[in-house]
């Protein structure tokens, strides 16, 4: 049997197992109520859907199908569903929005919410403790940037080095000249 046919073999039995409850599948969905659940072998997905063919309707068997496809997807994508309120969602977006990744993926959002807070401790001090050409006033300014625009501050430092070495080199060159 190939590495294929065994990974789909072992999602089909991980659905039946975890996600194919009898009590959860709808009541218009089975053709005989009285029909006692099929016992199925999760060995062949085939054989157990042509099962389920009998013990469900049409459309039943259709929206299994589905469910299936919908758990495979998540399961080769390692991604997952959440439900929230859309009040939950609307001040998700603001803070998504104030912290400079709206345009990135709520995930990335919520690693960011999630972040153990010594790390962002650790990059405050890193920074503080970082030579710079801002004054003491203007320090607290990127402090207060690494907070809330966590994804530009490495593009922010990398200009404000690139203007550093190209007035140094200004200077150099302004230095050999009168020399």
């Amino acid at each position: 049997m190939t590495q294929t046919n065994n990974k789909d073999k072992a999602l089909w039995r991980a659905f039946i197992d975890g996600y194919l409850i009898p009590g959860e599948i709808k009541q218009q969905d089975i053709a005989d109520p009285t029909q006692a659940f099929p016992i199925l072998s999760g060995d062949c997905r085939k054989t157990d859907m042509a099962q389920l063919g009998q013990f469900l309707t049409p459309h039943g068997l259709k929206r299994l199908s589905a469910r299936f496809r919908k758990f495979k997807q998540r399961s080769q994508s390692h991604q997952t569903f959440i439900t929230i309120e859309q009040a939950t969602l609307a001040k998700l977006k603001r803070f998504a929005e104030h912290a400079g990744l709206h345009e990135d993926s709520y995930d990335l959002v919520l690693e960011y919410l999630l972040s153990p807070e010594e790390d962002l401790q650790t990059a405050k001090l890193q920074i503080q403790n970082m030579p710079t050409a801002l004054s003491q006033k203007e320090l607290p300014k990127l402090i207060k940037l690494r907070t809330e625009q966590q994804g530009n501050l490495i593009t922010f430092i990398k200009l404000q080095q690139e203007v550093a070495y190209k007035v140094a080199g200004m200077i150099a060159k302004h230095s050999n000249q009168k020399a």
